[in-house]
């Protein structure tokens, strides 16, 4: 049984979305209907694709998500929201019959902070097993009252919303506790509703080290035969008034193999408001979109810091093949072949200057999911006719 989102806000900061899907009877190493989630990092590569997550293609990048023990039901419940004002999305995981502190059916949820390059490959919520959180930060908010007698516990956050309820610029949690107790635990298991202020949970992480450009960083499409792109300089100053040592930098990150770091000035002990300067470039490997991130551990703050990446990987080797071609009242499309070996659909509406990719895998080409500068066919001469109406170019 599987529930799923898009994580609008987009947990790795790369600017492309990604999409969680839960198993809330899932079998993990915490034991069965323990629950299953998975975070898919650059969702749009899924598209038209059909796999197994017992055996999932490797350029497909997502965190999974185990629930914390037997029966718990982890990842029945998500939302997400940008909880902690960073410019990244975070995500609220409900696992209703958790039972922390040895409260059986009290239930609990997890609040996972976004940050560039997304999560680690696996994020155990188990007690005592989370990573470490100079990897990921993670907040938990565990339900009240256990099992006690006649009273079955409150089995916290089957169902969870978000918004900023006393309209102070966070984001606060609204969680069900589906059988909570009433005022002084008279009436049992009535149900309640808890709403926990934005500021009762982690305050935005501001690290010791500062980064310019202080945004994504875009590296626009570029042709999987091109080369790499430009080198595109980034800054890492300290911030703050000590000595900041950098323990460790790298790129990590969903497509983290399509970027290199071309230049780097290699100052590891920054004296306050000296800098580390670097060179980045981006050589995709792959279509579709390709994020990543620039990630630094130093001896100053408890969690990594960074930069997000993003590219898009784009083949520009068209070859039309008009033969194929489909049409429908003021619609028409057009299949396109590439001299690398993929195939494109592009679908043409009323408006004669939009054209727009849709279905692909169209021809069986194993999966691939590609895109499409639509840029290419503006040097592409000739026009094709539908009922005599030009339709657009060849």
């Amino acid at each position: 049984m599987a529930k799923r989102s898009w994580l609008d806000w987009i947990i790795s900061g790369d600017g492309f979305p990604d999409l969680f899907v839960g198993d809330l009877t899932g079998i993990s190493t915490n034991g069965v209907s323990s629950g299953l989630g998975y975070v898919f990092y650059s969702a749009g590569i899924l598209r038209g694709r059909t796999f197994s997550l017992n055996s999932p293609p490797g350029d497909i990048s997502f965190t999974t998500l185990y629930g914390p023990l037997a029966g718990a039901i982890g990842s029945d419940t998500v939302a997400h929201a940008d909880l902690d004002v960073d410019g990244i999305g975070d995500l609220l995981v409900g696992n209703p019959h958790d039972a922390l502190f040895g409260r059986i059916n009290a239930g609990s949820a997890h609040i996972i902070y976004g940050q560039p390059g997304g999560w680690p490959a696996l994020i155990n919520t188990k007690e005592g097993s989370l990573p470490d959180p100079q990897d990921v930060r993670v907040a938990v908010i565990a339900g009240a009252s256990g099992n006690l007698g006649s009273d079955f516990g409150d089995i916290l956050c089957y169902s969870a919303a978000v918004g900023d309820i006393d309209n102070d610029g966070r984001c606060d949690v609204i969680i069900n506790e589906m059988q909570g107790n009433g005022l002084g635990g008279i009436p049992e298991d009535v149900g309640n509703l808890i709403v926990v202020s934005g500021t009762a949970l982690l305050e935005p992480f501001t690290p010791a080290l500062s980064y310019s450009p202080s945004g994504r960083i875009d590296f626009g499409a570029h042709d999987i035969a091109g080369g790499p792109t430009q080198g595109v300089s980034v800054t890492i100053t300290n911030a703050s008034t000590g000595t900041v040592s950098i323990t460790s930098l790298l790129l990590d990150g969903p497509a983290a193999s399509d970027y290199e770091i071309t230049l780097d000035s290699g100052s590891s002990n920054l004296l306050p408001g000296l800098a580390r300067n670097l060179e980045i470039r981006f050589d995709p490997t792959s279509l579709g979109d390709r994020g990543a991130a620039l990630s630094v551990y130093n001896n100053h703050d408890m969690h990594k810091s960074g930069v997000a990446l993003s590219g898009t990987g784009i083949d520009t080797n068209l070859v039309p093949f008009i033969s194929r071609l489909q049409a429908s009242g003021k619609d028409a499309g057009i299949n396109f072949s590439s001299q690398r070996g993929y195939w494109y659909r592009l679908l043409k509406s009323a408006d004669f200057d939009s054209w727009s990719p849709t279905q692909v895998d169209i021809f069986g080409t194993g999966g691939t999911v590609p895109l499409l500068d639509q840029g290419a066919l503006t040097n592409d001469a000739g026009f094709y006719e539908v009922d005599g109406i030009p339709r657009g170019s060849q």
